[in-house]
């Protein structure tokens, strides 16, 4: 992280009360702060945070992730400092989405984008502070955690119950590079795509997509890279190399139809 983001993050403004409902600032490690609600572990299928943690639903990825209370800022005292160094489409879009949640709280009517983001760098003009923070859970983000919430309870009466249900709890974790990658700020290459992983060191190119393969991972994927069923399907995740859970690709026209299993994260 530059000098300027770590001075940066030090004149923010901490979180008052954490509510459920609350929208906020969250940070996952050195990336950057991201708007996201605070919710309720048992709307979507988690077990219940750890002490000092709460869940959060992030906007514009639409995952969830327990994260801690350290890590959360108040989203409209800081908006100005943060948003000022936000960059990339999905950010823009998750910003939009906790924006417009806001504003149907204030019954503030918007034209568009420009209009909803000057209101909001005016400080949420003319606008009940009151209803700025309402806790109401807003009707798209609990249909968002209906979903959830059924695939966890699917996930639960699966034989892999509990591997299925601790990865969906890492969606948004491993997401983050991956989203790097598609908004131009890192190059596939310069991660591994088997652990999601781009601060760690790429030793060699996958034998089969285009991205990079840490030691570990490397290791593993060439131990379990021809590991066959008596189906003929490989039972391991091409990508990653670990058993579990697969999903498996049904066309017989792709070049890697004998080596096409995939762990469901990778979707």
């Amino acid at each position: 992280m530059s000098s300027k983001k770590m001075k940066m993050d030090k004149c923010l403004k901490p979180l008052q009360k954490a509510s459920v409902g609350t929208i906020v600032w969250g940070k996952l490690g050195s990336y950057q702060w991201w708007p996201g609600i605070i919710i309720k572990s048992s709307d979507c299928g988690q077990p219940e945070a750890k002490f000092g943690n709460l869940w959060l639903f992030w906007f514009g990825d639409h995952k969830i992730s327990e994260i801690s209370r350290k890590k959360i800022i108040g989203f409209t005292l800081n908006f100005l400092q943060i948003y000022v160094g936000i960059s990339g489409k999905n950010l823009q879009k998750a910003v939009f989405e906790a924006l417009e949640v806001l504003a149907n709280r204030c019954s503030y009517h918007f034209e568009n984008t420009e209009v909803l983001i000057s209101w909001a760098k005016k400080g949420f003009q003319d606008s009940d502070e009151a209803l700025i923070l309402s806790t109401d859970m807003p009707t798209s983000v609990l249909k968002h955690l209906e979903c959830l919430l059924k695939s966890s309870t699917k996930a639960s009466e699966s034989n892999d119950a509990d591997s299925d249900s601790n990865s969906a709890v890492q969606v948004f974790n491993t997401n983050i590079p991956l989203r790097m990658v598609r908004e131009g700020s890192l190059k596939i290459q310069e991660m591994c795509i088997a652990c999601y992983e781009n601060e760690i060191e790429i030793v060699d190119y996958h034998p089969l997509f285009d991205g990079g393969l840490c030691f570990q991972c490397k290791e593993r994927l060439q131990e379990n890279m021809f590991a066959y069923g008596n189906d003929g399907k490989n039972m391991c995740c091409s990508i990653c190399g670990k058993p579990g859970s697969l999903i498996l690709c049904d066309s017989k026209n792709c070049h890697r139809y004998d080596l096409n299993s995939y762990c469901p994260l990778a979707f």
